[in-house]
C-alpha cells in the first residue's frame, strides 16, 4: 500500500454507540503499524474501514493520495489478514486463490491460466515422485491427499497411475477451510515442493494445528522450520527426509505445538511491547 491517512474519522453504530472518535492517523509508503489496545476499543473496527468493510460514519480516508472514503474494497487494492483463519473458511482452496482476482472481473481464461502457473510453481508432480519412492522403500500403506480441482488434476491422476501409487493418492478435490483443517491436522507431514513462491500460507496453516513440514528452503518460513525442528526445510528433500519426519512424528509435532504461540497476534504483540520499553 502506498501511504495512508485518515483524517477526523468516526464510526456510530445503531443506537448511537461511538466506536471511533475524531480518530486521525498517517502511515507512510512502506512504514509498519501496529495498533495495540484493549478489547472492544475499536481496533477490528478501524481495520474493517480501512478495507472498506465497514462504512465510515464521517471523516476522510486517503490511500495514495487518493480520496477512497466510500470506494467499494476492490478498489483500495489492501487486503485484510484475519486473526484464527489465514483463509476464507466458507470458500475452497482454489476459490481462496482466485478471489482477488474475480474480485477485480478478470476474464475466467486469464484466472485459470493463473492457477494454473500458481500450482506449476508449487511442482506437485515432484511430490508424487518422491512420495512413490517413499512408499517403495518405507510405508506402502501411507496415503497422500491433494486437494483442488484444475487442468493439471488430470496430468497427475495419469502420473500417479504411471507410478502405480492410485491406491495411495486420494483426490478430494474442492474442500473449504473447514473441511481441510480435519485432514491437516491428522497428518503426519505437509510437503511443500515450491521452487519460487516464498510466502506459503498452508506452512502457518500447518504448523497451527501441530502437523510437521517437509518443504524446500525457499518459503520464508523455511527458517523458523530448521531453528525450531517443526520439520525438514532445505534445498532438496528426498524420500528418506519424509521417513524421518513421519518417524519421529511426536517429536516434531510437540515442537510444531509448542512454537504456535509464536505465530498469535498476542505473542507479536507481546514482541512489539518488549522492543517499544
Amino acid at each position: 500500500m502506498s501511504g495512508l491517512t485518515l483524517k477526523n474519522i468516526n464510526k456510530t453504530f445503531p443506537g448511537d454507540q461511538q466506536a471511533i472518535r475524531d480518530f486521525n492517523l498517517e502511515v507512510k509508503d512502506r512504514e509498519f503499524l501496529i495498533l495495540v489496545g484493549p478489547t472492544a476499543c475499536g481496533k477490528s473496527t478501524l481495520l474493517r474501514m480501512i478495507g472498506g468493510l465497514e462504512e465510515i460514519t464521517s471523516g476522510s480516508l486517503m490511500i495514495d493520495g487518493m480520496d477512497m472514503t466510500d470506494a467499494d474494497p476492490k478498489e483500495r487494492n489492501v487486503a485484510m489478514l484475519f486473526k484464527n483463519s489465514v483463509l476464507y473458511p466458507g470458500m475452497s482452496v482454489e476459490d481462496n486463490l482466485t478471489f482477488s482476482l474475480r474480485m477485480a472481473k478478470m476474464p475466467a481464461a486469464e484466472i485459470a491460466k493463473r492457477v494454473d502457473e500458481t500450482v506449476g510453481i508449487l511442482k506437485i508432480d515432484g511430490i508424487l515422485e518422491k512420495f512413490a519412492k517413499y512408499l517403495d522403500r518405507y510405508n506402502s500403506t501411507c496415503r497422500l491427499y491433494i486437494i483442488g480441482e484444475g487442468e493439471l488434476k488430470e496430468k497427475l491422476q495419469r502420473m500417479a497411475q504411471t507410478l502405480g501409487i492410485v491406491p495411495n493418492v486420494i483426490f478430494t478435490g474442492k474442500m473449504t477451510h473447514d473441511e481441510l483443517l480435519p485432514i491437516l491436522s491428522k497428518s503426519k507431514a505437509l510437503l511443500v515442493n515450491t521452487v519460487k513462491d516464498n510466502n506459503m500460507i498452508s506452512i502457518v496453516e500447518a504448523i497451527a494445528v501441530g502437523t510437521p513440514i517437509v518443504t524446500t528452503d525457499v518459503p520464508l518460513n523455511s527458517t523458523y522450520i530448521k531453528d525450531y525442528q517443526l520439520g525438514i526445510a532445505k534445498k532438496q528433500w528426498d524420500e528418506s527426509d519424509l521417513n524421518n519426519v513421519v518417524s519421529n512424528s511426536e517429536m516434531y509435532i510437540e515442537n510444531c505445538m509448542k512454537y504456535r504461540y509464536k505465530l498469535s497476534t498476542k505473542q507479536r504483540v507481546e514482541q512489539f511491547l518488549e522492543v517499544k520499553k
